[in-house]
């Protein structure tokens, strides 16, 4: 997925979207946003900020406008327990590894929609969880859930970031896009993420040595 990329300039195909991402999410320093639009406020999705800090921001691809990008923060932070079991997850991000069901059942309230696959009885859940893993994004430790909606007809790529590296605070990304249609806009998806700079002092990318999301 890693493309070399010269720090924090895009010369071309970018926006004032682009521009601004940075004000998006705390934990985000850049993101390239030029494939995408950013949808109107409506009261249905919360606007830009709300009540106790919540943050939520929607976009869907130009190319297509079914798909949607989703930026979360829920302006609360987690239980110091489920944030100690994210951090552990989070801790062997070096090698990629998928996490099976127990794992992620651990840090199920950081999840939002996708603890719906976590239901007592399997038959009535609408989400069905495909796969889950811990890697290196950009060289930051992050949780990745691929994910359906069956009531919906969507599928999703979550991403869920450690914010302030301590485990209580999660940033989400979210792509979603009718089941039919995911495989079609996994470079939309990829090119996006791999555009990241996130808001700390990390090392510069490595050619090579990362790999592609979906």
């Amino acid at each position: 997925m890693q493309r070399l990329v010269s720090e924090l300039r895009f010369p071309s195909g970018n926006t004032d979207a682009s521009r601004r991402s940075g004000e998006i999410l705390g934990s985000i320093k850049f993101l390239r946003l030029s494939g995408w639009e950013e949808c109107r406020r409506s009261t249905a999705l919360s606007g830009d900020v709300s009540c106790c800090g919540q943050i939520f921001k929607r976009f869907r691809l130009r190319a297509d406008l079914e798909v949607t990008l989703d930026f979360w923060h829920r302006g609360f932070k987690v239980d110091s327990g489920t944030a100690s079991a994210f951090r552990r997850l989070l801790c062997h991000a070096g090698v990629k590894r998928t996490l099976d069901r127990a794992e992620l059942k651990g840090v199920s309230d950081i999840l939002g929609s996708v603890s719906g696959a976590f239901v007592s009885e399997e038959s009535e859940a609408t989400v069905v969880l495909q796969s889950a893993e811990v890697r290196e994004l950009n060289h930051r430790a992050v949780l990745i859930v691929f994910w359906t909606d069956t009531a919906g007809e969507r599928s999703f790529v979550s991403v869920f970031v450690d914010a302030d590296a301590d485990g209580t605070r999660i940033d989400e990304i979210h792509f979603s896009a009718p089941v039919t249609k995911i495989e079609d806009c996994a470079e939309a998806i990829a090119d996006t993420l791999d555009s990241i700079q996130w808001n700390v002092a990390i090392p510069p990318p490595v050619p090579g040595l990362s790999v592609a999301v979906i």
